[in-house]
């Protein structure tokens, strides 16, 4: 049978930072289709649980745990494992989509939320929250869009919530209501929700939203993020803004457990907006959205380093599990679609997974 506890080591083999090299090394992609057609193969025969399944296929293909394995082929290994969890949630029989997807490599970490690794980080940092604090979880969603990543939340949490979102697009705000409520009748516990229809910023103010007409999940504050990326297809809306700090003041927030920032490019903004104050919160996590909106908003990675590494480990999000990066290096500013944890260094239970603290 299969060994969860070893499971969660070689999901941990992340740590050594071998996935990186995915983007760089010269690799033919028939080399890699072939791999991946063979696992696509495999897969079809196998009829059996999905602990089962991952334990075979780790068998296959995951030699992770074998001293004598090359980095070049051991990335390969924990690619394939990864991309077999994707194989298996996709609903479409055509192989070139499902090569379309795997061909993605380290970029899958842009993918939807179910397929991202955003939902597997999510429900492992709030199995770990509930057991530490009796209190309700203070959580924030900044740029919650039709509340998908909210969703996940109320699907997850094992403890009442005080569940803050924040959405300026006027035109989103039923549907997330609806979103959101439908899930608050299937949670078992007490939750206090608060829907906020205005966004969040270093500034209060009112400022002009920029939506994408091609896709309701791309709006933004910053004009230059919609000309570059959102073309023509533009609408415009009259918002609210207001500062982080501000609204944890009004409600009496000392403590937030769980931050989540996805502005399409004004993170930066955003979590200056909570930390640059001396009466400012204490946070136990951060997860920000990292991409090119960022680079046209004039911030990057380092930024988000500088102001935060002092007090927090900062993680990528990937598809195969939370690869921490214990320090900022060039090669990380490649301003990739993708999501980033930051870990407060007083969580130390949490962050004995990854290494001794």
């Amino acid at each position: 049978m299969v060994d969860i506890g070893k499971l969660k080591t070689i999901k941990r083999y992340l740590t050594p930072g071998l996935v990186e090299q995915w983007g760089s090394r010269p690799w033919s992609d028939s080399e890699i289709a072939k791999s991946f057609v063979d696992l696509i193969e495999f897969s079809k025969s196998l009829k059996c649980s999905k602990g089962e399944a991952i334990e075979i296929l780790i068998s296959r293909f995951g030699k992770l745990i074998d001293d004598q394995l090359e980095p070049y082929q051991a990335v390969i290994e924990l690619r394939l494992i990864g991309h077999w969890h994707r194989i298996s949630k996709n609903k479409s029989p055509r192989v070139s989509e499902i090569l379309e997807q795997i061909l993605l490599g380290s970029e899958g970490a842009a993918m939807l939320i179910d397929m991202s690794g955003e939902k597997d980080a999510l429900q492992l940092v709030l199995s770990y929250l509930s057991e530490k604090y009796s209190t309700p979880l203070c959580i924030l969603d900044v740029g919650a869009n039709i509340g998908k990543w909210s969703e996940v939340v109320l699907e997850f949490s094992k403890s009442n919530l005080d569940l803050h979102i924040f959405e300026p697009n006027k035109n989103l705000i039923t549907v997330l209501q609806e979103n959101i409520n439908k899930k608050l009748q299937q949670n078992k516990f007490e939750n206090s929700l608060y829907i906020n229809n205005y966004g969040l910023s270093m500034q209060n103010s009112n400022q002009k939203l920029y939506i994408n007409k091609q896709s309701h999940e791309q709006a933004t504050i910053s004009q230059l993020v919609s000309d570059k990326l959102y073309s023509n297809n533009t609408e415009m809306m009259n918002v609210k803004m207001e500062k982080g700090i501000n609204y944890c003041i009004s409600q009496k927030i000392s403590n937030i457990h769980y931050l989540k920032i996805d502005t399409e490019g004004l993170e930066l903004d955003v979590l200056r907006s909570f930390l640059l104050f001396s009466n400012k919160p204490s946070i136990n996590f951060i997860q920000f959205e990292y991409g090119l909106a960022n680079y046209f908003c004039d911030s990057g990675l380092l930024d988000f380093f500088e102001e935060l590494s002092d007090t927090y480990l900062i993680a990528q999000i990937l598809p195969e599990g939370i690869k921490p990066l214990p320090e900022y290096t060039q090669s990380l500013e490649n301003f990739k679609w993708g999501n980033f944890l930051a870990i407060n260094y007083s969580e130390e239970d949490f962050l004995s997974d990854f290494y001794e603290v």
